[in-house]
C-alpha cells in the first residue's frame, strides 16, 4: 500500500470502502504468484484509487459486455485527457491500454468469474461520481483506477480515508 496517510475529502465512506474491498478481492483471489499493490492520491479537483495485481489478466470474460464496456470507457478517457493534457503541456493521468491487452490465447488456471464484483463496483462508481480505467494483460495483470471527485455532494457524509 503507497499514499498520504490522511486524504480528507467528502463522499460516501461505506460506498468508498466496499468499492475499495471488491477491488481488493478480486486481485488477492485471481493472484496467485506475485502481488497486489494498492496505491491513492490527490490530484487537481480529484482523488484516485488504483489497485494493480499481478494475475492472469481479465482472461476469464474477453468480450464480455462488461469487460469490454470498461475497456472502451477507459480508452474514450484516456483519449480526452490525451487532447486536455496536451493543450497544457502535460502528460495523460489515464492508465495505458497494453498491447496484449485480454488476450483470449492466453487461458488462466483460475476459474472464470460472473462479473458480479464488477458490476457492482461499477455501479458504485456511478453512485459516488467516480470514473474507472481498466488495463488488463496476461504478462502484467490487472490494473483498475478509479477517479473520485474530491467533493461528491452535500447529501453524502464527509469522510477521511487513511
Amino acid at each position: 500500500m503507497q499514499g498520504p496517510a490522511h486524504l480528507a475529502v467528502e463522499g460516501d465512506a461505506e460506498k468508498s470502502r466496499r468499492l475499495a474491498k471488491n477491488l481488493v478481492g478480486n486481485a488477492l483471489k485471481y493472484t496467485s504468484r506475485g502481488g497486489v499493490h494498492v496505491t491513492w492520491g490527490e490530484e487537481k479537483e480529484t482523488w484516485w484509487l488504483m489497485v494493480k495485481d499481478t494475475g492472469p489478466g481479465m482472461l476469464s470474460g474477453p468480450g464480455t459486455p462488461l469487460v469490454t464496456g470498461l475497456q472502451e470507457a477507459t480508452a474514450s478517457a484516456k483519449e480526452s485527457d490525451d487532447r486536455a493534457a496536451a493543450r497544457q503541456g502535460e502528460a495523460s493521468q489515464v492508465l495505458p491500454t497494453p498491447r496484449d491487452s485480454i488476450s483470449a490465447e492466453a487461458l488462466s488456471p483460475h476459474q472464470p468469474g460472473e462479473g458480479i464484483g464488477l458490476s457492482i463496483v461499477k455501479r458504485l462508481c456511478e453512485l459516488l461520481d467516480a470514473s474507472i480505467e481498466i488495463a488488463s494483460s496476461a504478462e502484467t495483470g490487472t490494473t483498475f483506477r478509479v477517479v473520485f471527485p474530491l467533493a461528491i455532494g452535500s447529501r453524502q457524509s464527509s469522510a477521511v480515508l487513511a
